[in-house]
């Protein structure tokens, strides 16, 4: 059976889907049999949109975000998923509710080489034209990424 994987962020809108499109990339150019969700604690799921900033911001580094509606949490079954991860402290708690007795949500930046257990987090409103801010999220969640996918291809070598 193979692995499972799910980013969750407040409305899978940015954060969750960059991951999840970030680690099919990863997961794409090997053989590494992974199942990869992503999910919103507040998500609405009539609503199809991503932050407009993240998208172009994820397009200029050759990352397409497939069009889909969001995935709210609590319809997902947490029995299914092997790592649950999520973006800030804030997150914990809810996520942590809704996994029960099946374990804890991790910060995805534990897996990090460069900003090991640093907050993801997403820019005000306000500031959301600041593309260095989104940018940087990328470079997070790039990072991130690549260090849960390493971590899975060594554990299975095991």
């Amino acid at each position: 059976m193979p692995l499972s994987v799910l980013f969750v962020c407040s409305q899978n809108i940015c954060r969750s889907v960059v991951a999840h499109t970030v680690f099919d990339y990863l997961k794409a150019k090997t053989a590494l049999d992974t199942m990869v969700c992503s999910a919103g604690i507040w998500a609405m799921p009539d609503k199809v949109y991503y932050d407009p900033m993240m998208q172009l911001v994820a397009e200029r580094r050759g990352y397409q975000l497939c069009k889909s509606q969001p995935t709210p949490l609590q319809t997902l079954d947490p029995v299914n998923f092997d790592y649950v991860l999520i973006f800030e402290r804030l997150h914990f708690e809810p996520v942590k509710e809704w996994m029960g007795e099946h374990g804890r949500p991790e910060l995805l930046t534990k897996y990090s080489k460069y900003f090991y257990n640093t907050e993801i987090t997403v820019p005000p409103p306000m500031e959301s034209d600041n593309l260095s801010s989104y940018m940087q999220i990328l470079d997070l969640i790039e990072d991130s990424c690549l260090g849960l996918y390493e971590f899975i291809v060594r554990k299975d070598e095991i």
